[in-house]
């Protein structure tokens, strides 16, 4: 917690001019404040229970001498977030919750703690250090300033570095770092990032600091079990590791592999270095050649240390971007400010197969800047001026250029130079605005809308594919450029639909056209700030807005929204969720440390399903979809999941319309669902799908004996067939060709993902869904007839097979586990109604006389089953007959008594 002195306002008199970045709503905030409820108006959409906003920025803590050189990008790093925490009985209610704390970087803990004489200094209470440790980038890139006084101002960081590490003090500064500029979430670990040192770790949802984070391990983090004595790291060992572990303050995190891509700019050659770090908890892909993280690979063909503050990566590719901006402490013998733009120089993009760097192309543009990119995509398009079939891969890359580097010298309150004068046909109005580049020929280059369009973002799971919207900050004005003695204000946010933007340049390419033309003051101490949450579809209106306890300053802040954990091994949203087969799925899930998002079609039976899971907290949410039928169904409901399992479709034998009630919901059901898939969960590489052994067996052929089945086969009915009934024809036709889409569909589609399904015959075991003892599902409503005395005698066995509902869900988490595809036939055997009569009487001999009398139906032969295949692909021991039916029997029992039955 701040000091009084700290939480004291800064006052200046009316003969100090106000610098525009630490003055009005830009001056920094020495208060912290731990989680403390905030009121809000409006509605929080229910995805952000549990989940936390957290923002990063400069807030210098060091602020006494007003009058000092000063930039946009200074400051002490300082955290801010919003946790969306769950209140009430039924955790259905969200109290929004504010914190913010500094983040404690070597810099901040000696500039805060003491000047390194006594380490028990109060230094921004009693102002013995008026200026903050590090030189302003201002400083660094005044033209106006000669070469001494920019030596001066990095030999004064030197002196205070070494006193930090004189006298035995308890704040050394050791990495320069502020870790102002970003955040990112990566392995279990949240991470603040300043491409001036490595990441640093702090924890959710209370914003403490952790540690450094060196590729391998954090400073203060306990050690994981085979991390001792690892060495390397992003830093390595030499006199210059301290610049090898300088991390991009903007690494990728694919959404697929979980694998961290970041780069390291420095200031000797090879100038640029590269590292890759798997997820530790990732499942990798075969694809994938990255069992171990690749640390500091050098990046061929940059000449020079550049300003390289972003990058572009996709799912196969990475983009770097070397720009005429230097920034080279060499520059001062040339006379040139250590950041310096060349309008001349070309715009240089090196793309490289993602695990392959030595494999670089380099490609040349116009002169511009780059600070951020939007996203990076791969697609397969036909080679130009070729006759060749083969597809090659274009890269695509959407980012925010400016066509000077005005933005760095406006951000300091600073003229910005004249230009080198370039030829007319190269020569560009002052803009910044996103931007589409096309590799390998850059094929394409244009400007997608005439708005400025800075900082941009998107659906994280949409990152490195092709992802139809990104949302930045706009301004009024042509570009971020402002007359000096005012700083840069954001005026709207923009929402581009790209995909639209680009299929409209690719068929009308862009022409040029000529004749376009492109209050100050302190806050009062009782300003405050508010978090808006704007309805992304819309954009057209707020939807919540929380008061924040204090006001936040405005920095060129990047910001995470997370759940505060991250969703364990994967969210996995299962279709049916209230459903009998599903619950024991749910279950096995959670228990394997994997969050589930359950679809349900309506609040009815959304609340049924928690009550199954009383605490199951926020491992489990729901997705209602009403109709599982409709267009774009599950368009919604897949946002965000790692994988899917599908287990909605009807098992009714007695229906009024065999078409519409059994066909018809269980073919569009499973289209939809994979359609949903394909379209807006990019990330989803495995989907199971529950099918069954109607999908297997010739229903027109009866009990077949002498035959076996295997999971080779197939029921050979047609459509008509099923259509024209009876009941058991039409269920058997529903299944197969529901089971039959799946496969077309991946056939057709060539979807990311791969298609499993489990086929299960009857399905006995516990019933532990939220069932009503009159309305079972129909295989335990089988044994329920055998139980409680409306039935006289076993009767025939129309599926003479079954598997315990236990072993279902196994067998749907091991296929899902599993990175082959495949189909499973789940079964533990052959069975007889007659067998599960003698089962019961022998095990409730109390209820002898409502249990049929086994002798009273007569055994008849049947089908065989070998499922051989599946029960060595799977790894399953299967549950017998007996254990099945009777705890089938202590389910019935609970439900009789209106009971939910708990294993």
């Amino acid at each position: 917690m701040a000091s009084k002195d700290d939480e004291r306002s800064i006052l200046l008199t009316k003969d100090e001019q106000r610098h525009p970045y630490l003055s009005g709503n830009f001056a920094p905030i020495q208060k912290t404040t731990p989680l403390t409820p905030c009121t809000y108006t409006g509605h929080i959409p229910p995805d952000l229970k549990g989940g936390q906003y957290v923002r990063n920025g400069g807030n210098p803590v060091t602020n006494h001498d007003l009058g000092r050189d000063a930039h946009w990008f200074d400051g002490d790093g300082m955290l801010s977030g919003v946790l969306f925490r769950n209140t009430g009985e039924d955790g259905t209610t969200i109290q929004p919750e504010f914190v913010n704390q500094f983040l404690v970087t070597d810099v901040y803990a000696y500039a805060r703690r003491g000047a390194g004489l006594d380490g028990e200094n109060e230094t921004s209470s009693n102002g013995s250090l008026r200026r903050p440790v590090l030189p302003s980038i201002a400083t660094l890139v005044n033209p106006a300033l000669g070469a001494f006084t920019v030596i001066w101002a990095v030999f004064r960081t030197l002196i205070l570095v070494l006193v930090s590490h004189l006298f035995r003090s308890k704040y050394p500064i050791k990495k320069i770092s502020v870790a102002n500029t970003s955040v990112t979430y990566h392995d279990g670990r949240a991470l603040a990032l300043c491409e001036s040192g490595p990441p640093l770790r702090f924890t959710l949802p209370d914003l403490e600091t952790v540690g450094w984070f060196d590729g391998r391990s954090v400073e203060n983090e306990p050690v994981h079990h085979g991390a001792a004595g690892m060495t390397g790291g992003f830093g390595g060992d030499g006199v210059f590791s301290f610049m090898r572990e300088w991390t991009t303050a903007h690494p990728r995190v694919d959404p697929v592999t979980k694998e961290l891509i970041a780069f390291h700019s420095i200031f000797v050659k090879p100038f640029c270095l590269y590292s890759i770090l798997p997820d530790s908890n990732a499942k990798v892909p075969t694809t994938s050649p990255l069992t171990s993280p690749r640390f500091s690979m050098p990046v061929p063909g940059v000449s020079a240390p550049k300003m390289m503050h972003d990058f572009g990566v996709s799912r196969s590719h990475t983009v770097i971007l070397d720009l005429p901006l230097t920034l080279d402490p060499r520059n001062l013998i040339r006379g040139v400010p250590v950041l310096s733009y060349d309008s001349r120089g070309p715009a240089r993009y090196g793309v490289f197969p993602r695990y392959r760097p030595d494999l670089m192309r380099w490609f040349e543009t116009s002169a511009c800047v780059i600070f951020h990119t939007a996203n990076c995509w791969d697609t397969a398009t036909q080679p130009v001026e070729s006759h060749s079939e083969s597809p090659e891969t274009s890269v695509n890359l959407l980012a925010c250029r400016l066509t000077s580097a005005s933005m760095v010298f406006s951000a300091g309150n600073l003229p910005t130079p004249a230009a080198e004068p370039v030829p007319p046909e190269y020569a560009e109005e002052e803009q910044c605005r996103l931007y589409y580049y096309s590799f390998p020929l850059i094929r394409h280059q244009w400007a997608l809308s005439a708005i400025s369009f800075e900082f941009p973002t998107l659906s994280p799971e949409h990152s490195m594919s092709e992802a139809r919207y990104v949302y930045g900050c706009s301004t009024a004005d042509a570009s971020y450029t402002v007359a000096l003695g005012k700083a840069a204000k954001i005026t709207h946010l923009a929402k581009m639909d790209v995909s639209a933007l680009i299929a409209r340049g690719v068929e009308r390419p862009p022409q040029p056209v000529r004749g376009q033309l492109g209050e100050d003051g302190a806050c009062g101490a009782g300003a405050a700030s508010e978090l808006w949450i704007i309805d992304a579809v819309t954009m057209g209106s707020v939807v919540a807005r929380v008061e924040l306890p204090q006001r936040e300053a405005v920095n060129k802040a990047e910001a995470l929204v997370t759940g505060g954990k991250s969703h364990g091994k994967g969210l996995i949203l299962v279709t049916g969720a209230s459903s009998f087969v599903a619950t024991p799925i749910i279950k096995l899930f959670i228990a394997n440390g994997y969050y589930v998002r359950g679809q349900a079609r309506s609040e009815g039976s959304a609340k049924r399903i928690h009550k199954v899971f009383p605490d199951a907290g926020d491992k489990l949410t729901i997705a209602i979809v009403p109709d599982i039928t409709a267009e774009g169904a599950f368009d919604e409901a897949v946002r965000g999941v790692d994988g899917v399992i599908h287990t909605a479709s009807p098992f009714v034998l007695d229906v009024n319309h065999f078409e519409n009630d059994l066909l018809i919901p269980a073919i569009k059901g499973t289209n939809r669902v994979l359609e949903s898939v394909h379209a807006h969960a990019p990330q989803v590489r495995r989907v199971v799908v529950t099918s069954s052994i109607a999908a297997i067996l010739d229903p027109l052929k009866g009990l077949r004996p002498g035959y076996t089945y295997t999971e080779e086969d197939w029921n050979p009915v047609t459509y008509e067939q099923a259509a024209a009934g009876p009941g058991a024809i039409a269920y058997c036709g529903s299944k197969t060709f529901g089971e039959r889409a799946a496969w077309d569909f991946v056939e057709q589609k060539k979807p990311n993902f791969t298609v499993s399904t489990v086929n299960p015959p009857m399905v006995y075991g516990p019933a532990e869904h939220d069932a009503d003892i009159n309305s079972l599902n129909t295989s335990t409503a089988d044994i329920w007839r055998q139980f409680n005395g409306s039935q006289k005698e076993p009767g025939p066995t129309p599926f003479p097979a079954f598997v315990d509902v236990r072993d279902v869900a196994e067998a749907h988490f091991r296929a899902y586990e599993r990175e082959q595809s495949g189909r499973y036939f789940a079964t533990a055997g052959n069975f007889s109604f007659i067998d599960v009569a003698a089962i019961l009487r022998e095990a409730y001999p109390e209820r002898a006389d409502k249990i049929p009398d086994p002798a009273l139906t007569a055994r008849e032969e049947s089908f065989k089953i070998d499922n051989s295949k599946t029960t060595e692909a799977l790894g399953i021991q299967w549950r017998g007959l007996k254990e099945s039916i009777v705890d089938t029997a202590k389910s019935l029992i609970a439900l009789e008594k209106g009971e939910l039955y708990r294993a």
